[in-house]
């Protein structure tokens, strides 16, 4: 038993991962984001229920400004992208059936649809880098928001 625990609790188990291939310290990560409306900070800040109100709200501008940043048209980023379809990027991605199929409703119902990448060695937005190690899903009547897995 380590020193300095409480009663009742035990020792912690620890397990690491050994990479023995090629290991990088930069990493980055694809994102979806589609509205309803225009991409705008109003827009953007309705569908996610975010007001000033609300507790760090530079922590949301900042949110917007990397997202709108580093979003591209869905054509754009798969031009430039690995990626032969749609299709492709969602599956690669871990997006679940349900979360597809909201996406393709939305490009249907001709919402603003985007894919971008965070990534970890943004200094200037240590928001970005939080961002790039989350997995999130935001789903609402005027936003699909997410990000499943992290590439590496």
């Amino acid at each position: 038993m380590l020193s300095g625990l409480s009663a009742g609790y035990s020792a912690l188990k620890i397990r690491m991962k050994i990479r023995q291939d090629f290991v990088s310290n930069s990493s980055s990560t694809s994102f979806v984001i589609a509205l309803k409306g225009e991409f705008t900070k109003d827009n953007f800040f309705k569908a996610m229920g975010i007001s000033n109100k609300m507790l760090f709200p530079s922590l949301f501008e900042e949110m917007f400004k990397v997202i709108n940043r580093k979003k591209q048209t869905v054509k754009k980023f798969l031009a430039d992208s690995h990626y032969d379809t749609f299709d492709d990027f969602m599956d690669s991605n871990e997006f679940t059936d349900k979360e597809i199929a909201f996406i393709k409703q939305c490009q249907k119902d001709k919402w603003h649809v985007f894919i971008g990448e965070f990534e970890n060695q943004c200094y200037d937005f240590m928001l970005e880098w939080y961002l790039c190690y989350t997995s999130f899903i935001v789903m609402g009547d005027d936003i699909f928001f997410g990000k499943h897995r992290d590439q590496i």
